[in-house]
């Protein structure tokens, strides 16, 4: 896997370890998806982990890769139609939908005329463009909508658990989140409860932890599976674990806009110590031992990146 970097407003690959595999030439670098890194200059290159260019093609528009298949666009995003291609350049699936989404368990969501649907990859509809909402698949289940109530349905569109609750995520771990009235909770794979809703905000679980808001004081904290709580309610803010650890806000508070300020992100561990200082404006989950990380500006427009490993070290120093 490479990491895009961004200097003096041109992107390219960097290693690992830190070095440049691909030179800063690029309007725009996307993280690795399906094995590959998605770059953008006159056309679309799309880079695999020694760098070398596994596809490369000229549509107006395009995506990232998921199981071996990508979205291309026929026009500007918001113009045109939807349709996939495959590594090899070659569109497999006729660009025939208004949008369309990644593909997961082996099917991919679309959208026309404000419905939502699934095809599978020979482009074959499983589920026609019915719902008001349905999300990737896992498992095979996905979230879905009914007007304003959400549930699960299957690969066949069926529901497969009732359209009860104000929000459904897709399935994790095992496990289903969904919010009841004002409280989220965890349903197992058949819709039972796994843990009864109480939670004003969660996260799915990852890491056998979900990162939960804990506290009236509104301090976020980690539960098991069984519902207990095993790192207290400390953090201002948290996200959910990769590779053993997971990013935390130190300080400040929740601002209006319901993003955390006045503080800086670390990470912790599943003992939740903070094994890494919180210094960083911004910071990402960890992929293959790397983390991206934001210092300074207000947004992703003005703020510089750069990459730690799990040690908290740099390894590209932040540039922008």
């Amino acid at each position: 896997m490479l990491f895009p970097i961004c200097r003096d407003g041109r992107f390219g690959y960097i290693n690992d370890q830190g070095r440049i595999l691909v030179p800063p030439s690029f309007r725009q670098c996307a993280a690795f998806q399906d094995g590959l890194g998605h770059a953008t200059s006159n056309e679309h290159l799309y880079f695999d982990d020694n760098a070398n260019v596994e596809c490369r093609v000229s549509f107006p528009d395009a995506q990232d890769f998921s199981e071996g298949l990508c979205v291309l666009l026929t026009d500007e995003p918001g113009f045109g139609k939807e349709g996939y291609f495959d590594r090899g350049g070659d569109v497999v699936i006729e660009p025939a939908f208004d949008t369309a989404f990644a593909f997961s368990d082996g099917l991919a969501v679309v959208k026309n005329d404000e419905t939502f649907g699934v095809i599978d990859k020979n482009g074959a509809w499983t589920t026609d463009a019915r719902y008001g909402y349905i999300g990737s698949f896992h498992v095979g289940i996905a979230p879905a909508s009914v007007g304003e109530k959400w549930g699960y349905v299957d690969r066949a569109g069926h529901e497969l658990i009732a359209f009860d609750y104000e929000r459904t995520l897709p399935a994790s771990e095992g496990s289903l989140l969904a919010k009841d009235g004002r409280r989220w909770g965890f349903l197992d794979l058949s819709g039972a409860w796994l843990i009864e809703p109480r939670f004003r905000h969660a996260l799915p679980f990852a890491g056998g932890l979900a990162a939960c808001l804990l506290s009236e004081a509104g301090r976020w904290g980690y539960v098991d599976k069984s519902g207990e709580t095993v790192i207290e309610p400390a953090f201002t803010k948290a996200d959910s674990f990769s590779e053993g650890l997971a990013a935390v806000y130190v300080g400040g508070r929740i601002g209006d806009d319901g993003v955390p300020e006045g503080g800086n992100w670390g990470y912790c561990n599943t003992r939740g110590e903070v094994v890494i200082h919180p210094t960083f404006d911004e910071a990402g989950e960890f992929r293959a031992g790397v983390a991206r990380v934001g210092v300074g500006g207000t947004s992703f427009i003005n703020r510089s990146y750069g990459y730690i490993n799990l040690a908290g070290e740099w390894i590209w120093e932040p540039t922008r």
